[in-house]
């Protein structure tokens, strides 16, 4: 313990606090920064998870078929920007998608399955 009347030691716990402030200030501007680019991230995620499964398509999936699957995922992801689908149904989808290309092709029953299933999550 200092002595009585020990400026230095009596000015310590300031400095820690000062300092404590000082860094909760910086955790809580990178939170806000993050949570002002959570959208766009999820959006280029989504976006990888598209361009998986028309990479993975089959040479039998139709242009159709094809486009009805973009027009369903272009309604999800927006839904999901906008706070209108919930985190679960991404995961579902997420879920769904990694079952589809599992095997490295997307056939046109897989392509349906997942178009439906993104209808369903973002009617």
């Amino acid at each position: 313990m200092p002595p009585p009347g020990d400026a230095k030691a009596e000015r310590l716990p300031l400095v820690g606090l000062v300092g404590c402030a000082a860094a909760s200030v910086v955790v809580i501007a990178g939170l806000v920064l993050l949570m002002g680019n959570a959208r766009s991230m999820m959006g280029w995620a989504l976006g990888k998870l598209q361009d998986t499964v028309m990479m993975s398509a089959t040479p039998d999936v139709t242009p159709a078929e094809r486009e009805a699957f973009r027009r369903a995922f272009t309604r999800f992801t927006d839904g999901a920007k906008e706070g209108k689908v919930g985190p679960s149904e991404v995961q579902e989808v997420q879920r769904k998608v990694t079952a589809a290309v599992a095997d490295g092709k997307v056939t046109p029953e897989e392509i349906g399955g997942l178009t439906e299933a993104l209808a369903k999550a973002a009617p």
